[in-house]
């Protein structure tokens, strides 16, 4: 599955771009300058730099499809990315005795985290869904989720009520984001 990533290599030539004195890279999440990539671009880079065998197949322009799951454990990714695109799992809170309000606050913060660590943020965030365990939360959710949102960049959004997996959460947070 892996596949060799040297810059000269002429069918990544697309997906790859090195610039030594910048550090640039360029692999289906976007441009990140050098100091700022999440540590799965700054791994691509110097794989892309040194002509190792990279741990990523060619992006979409190539023979395949690159995929990079973040956080991977034995049943689920925190986030998976691919042709610029972010996809967050559901992120419940970590303070399970607040109230929706708070546990609402925590998520946000877990979700700028993540989004962080792949090199975006809230305003780049096209898709929300936003599961309450009751909607008499709503109201309270609300309150966090406008303290949180970005004027000018609010995204498509969803609410539904559901039963969670823990009873003692009240909101979990699901998303698409671009890169």
């Amino acid at each position: 599955m892996a596949a060799f990533c040297a810059i000269a290599a002429k069918k990544f030539r697309d997906c790859v771009i090195t610039v030594a004195a910048v550090g640039f890279c360029r692999f289906q999440a976007g441009f990140f300058a050098a100091g700022t990539l999440p540590a799965w671009g700054e791994a691509l880079c110097a794989a892309c730099f040194s002509g190792r065998i990279c741990a990523f197949p060619p992006c979409s322009k190539g023979s395949s499809m690159s995929i990079y799951r973040h956080k991977q454990g034995a049943r689920l990714a925190e986030a998976a990315v691919c042709n610029g695109m972010i996809f967050l799992a559901g992120q419940v809170p970590e303070n399970t005795d607040a109230d929706a309000q708070a546990q609402t606050a925590n998520v946000l913060a877990q979700i700028d985290t993540l989004l962080a660590e792949l090199g975006s943020d809230k305003s780049k965030i096209l898709d929300v869904t936003i599961f309450l365990a009751s909607l008499a939360d709503y109201d309270a959710m609300n309150a966090a989720w406008d303290a949180w949102v970005p004027a000018g960049n609010v995204p498509a959004r969803a609410t539904v009520e559901a039963k969670l997996a823990n009873p003692a959460w009240k909101v979990e947070i699901k998303l698409v984001a671009a890169s």
